[in-house]
């Protein structure tokens, strides 16, 4: 019967145990797509100023060619 009221008292703890453990994941989840969300934003500013410095370079391309063939 001791043994029957220890079981009373683990019971709750593994219930606890096993509840915790997808609060944990999903944390871990979403520290997951909060990193990968702030990779993405720094990954779009690149591409962004990639895309102005295409633009630039192209600017001057065709300024200069301008001048070449004046």
């Amino acid at each position: 019967m001791c043994h029957l009221v220890s079981d009373a008292y683990t019971t709750p703890n593994e219930s606890q145990k096993q509840q915790q453990i997808p609060h944990r994941e999903e944390g871990v989840k979403e520290k997951i797509i909060l990193s990968q969300e702030k990779s993405i934003q720094r990954l779009t500013e690149l591409v962004r100023d990639l895309k102005e410095q295409l633009q630039q370079c192209q600017s001057n391309n065709e300024t200069s060619i301008g001048a070449f063939s004046s």
